[in-house]
């Protein structure tokens, strides 16, 4: 037998696999049994299929809490910002004002907008950690 396994890798691969869910199943068909055996009136539940509409609903609610999430953070993070003395700048700040524009030399080599990002996270990072 390990001469029929030691050339052929994927199908050693897929007889252990096999053997491991022979396992997994041997092991819930012993915890039924021992069940039934304890309350011979038991049945297993199976959870419902959910619907499209219920999968839309949880995929958007679950993305929705991600951007709630994501505003409280940002309000948190300016709110010890501006208890700290930090300045911050107007993008975050909740001005209205953008990032500078730059050309694409001035961005790939850093740039005034991204020193001032880092300078600013570092900034706070001082003042949080303290």
């Amino acid at each position: 037998m390990p001469q029929k396994f030691g050339s052929n890798r994927p199908l050693a691969e897929q007889e252990v696999d096999k053997l491991l869910m022979d396992g997994e199943m041997l092991d819930l068909y012993i915890k039924y049994s021992q069940r039934k055996a304890e309350d011979p009136s038991w049945e297993p539940i199976m959870p419902r299929e959910e619907s499209a509409v219920q999968k839309v609903i949880g995929f958007v609610s679950q993305y929705a809490i991600y951007l709630v999430g994501g505003f409280l953070l940002k309000d948190v993070v300016v709110g010890i910002a501006k208890k700290n003395d930090v300045d911050l700048p107007s993008w975050l700040d909740g001005g209205n004002t953008v990032l500078p524009s730059e050309s694409v030399g001035d961005v790939a080599s850093g740039g005034a907008a991204a020193d001032t990002l880092v300078s600013s996270v570092h900034h706070l990072g001082d003042h949080i950690m303290v």
